[in-house]
Formats: C-alpha cells, sequence, structure tokens
C-alpha cells in the first residue's frame, strides 16, 4: 500500500497504507521492553509468540522507510525507534551482520543461530531506508551484511548462497536435517533467495556511494 500510495493511482492506498502503520505502532509495538511482536491473536490481540526476530523487525524498518517516502503519518518516527532497536538489539558491528532471535520479550535468551535469510531481508530494509533518508551509512552496513555472505560464503560454494550458520557464523551443512521442510528454515539451500540476493545486489551497487 505504501508503494501504490507512491504511485498514485488509487487513492484508497494511502489510507490504507496509515492503517499499516498506526497498526505496527498501536498493536504490534511492546511498550514495556521496545521492539515488535511476529503475530497477534485476532481476538484479543495479545502476542501469540513474546520472542523478538531480525526477520520482523527488518520488515518494520521496510514498511517504516517506504512510509517515510511516501510521506505517510507516522512513519518517519517509527523508522527512528525500528532503526535504534535493529542497532542495539541485531546488529553485530564485529560480524557486520545482524543475530536471529531473542526468546524473551525483554531480549533474554539470544538464540545462537544465525541466518543468511534475515540478513537478506536486513539489506532490503537497510537499503529501503537509505533511499528515504538519503543516509548513505545504511547502505554500507547493507554491503558490509552482502559481502561476507556473497563474496566469501557463497564463493565458496561456487555461488550457491548458504542459509544456516551458527554464531560465530561457521556454515551448519545439516542444519533442519530433521525438518527439512520448515518454512522458515528449510534444509539445505533455497534457490528462491538466489533469485531475491540477485535483485538486492544490484540495487547495492546502484545505492553505495561513488
Amino acid at each position: 500500500f505504501g508503494l501504490e500510495a507512491l504511485h498514485g493511482t488509487l487513492p484508497e492506498a494511502r489510507q490504507l497504507a496509515t492503517a499499516g502503520i498506526r497498526g505496527l505502532v498501536e498493536r504490534f509495538e511492546d511498550p514495556v521492553n521496545g521492539g515488535w511482536f511476529d503475530s497477534l491473536d485476532p481476538t484479543t490481540c495479545a502476542p501469540l509468540d513474546t520472542g523478538k526476530s531480525c526477520y520482523s523487525h527488518a520488515f518494520v524498518v521496510l514498511a517504516a522507510s517506504t512510509g517515510v517516502a511516501a510521506g505517510i503519518p507516522g512513519a518517519a518516527e517509527l523508522l527512528e525507534r525500528a532503526r535504534d532497536v535493529m542497532l542495539r538489539r541485531f546488529w553485530d558491528e564485529a560480524a557486520g551482520r545482524c543475530s536471529e532471535h531473542y526468546a524473551g520479550a525483554d531480549w533474554t535468551e539470544p538464540e545462537a543461530y544465525r541466518g543468511a535469510n534475515a540478513n537478506m531481508h536486513t539489506v532490503e530494509a537497510f537499503l529501503t531506508t537509505a533511499a528515504a533518508t538519503g543516509e548513505s551509512d545504511w547502505a554500507r552496513r547493507a554491503l558490509r551484511i552482502a559481502e561476507p555472505l556473497m563474496n566469501v560464503e557463497a564463493r565458496r560454494l561456487s555461488w550457491r548462497v548458504a542459509e544456516h550458520f551458527d554464531e560465530e557464523w561457521r556454515l551448519l551443512r545439516e542444519y533442519n536435517t530433521d525438518d527439512r521442510e520448515h518454512h522458515f528454515r528449510p534444509y539445505g539451500l533455497t534457490i528462491g533467495h538466489w533469485l531475491e540476493w540477485a535483485r538486492l545486489l544490484v540495487a547495492l551497487d546502484v545505492a553505495l556511494p561513488d
């Protein structure tokens, strides 16, 4: 709806995009500990899972950035908070990539797993916020994520994109071998992600300062 609000052909898109931003602020945002829940009970609006994931937070940044570009009310304030959470809770400056998940709503019980999927969508979110705000540091962070995952890990695998790593970013070749159709972390390689990475790498090349 944010993209359609930018395009301007459907007047109701702006109203729907505004409702989406409001929903992230009024329903999904954790007012006690900060951050956003993945899903809510449709009746009570209570969180179905109180954990906090990088994957979902990347999409909050993406939504807020799109809202900023489209001039949606409340998007700029949401983006400021979302980017702050990403940097404080998920971004690992030493690794140049993001951690994955906290089991506790209060940012406790960090998971040792590291995933390329969440980091891929973080690249997307960082590129979008760089474009929406003109702040090139976010594009540079996107490059820091892409560089080791593509130019190191994928190169080692004849340009097959690895998905699953431990907390030291060591490849886990047999991760989820007993749950091969896991919705977010399927066993092995995910070819659709290769196409997503290809698009993002082109966008990253365009976004980087000369």
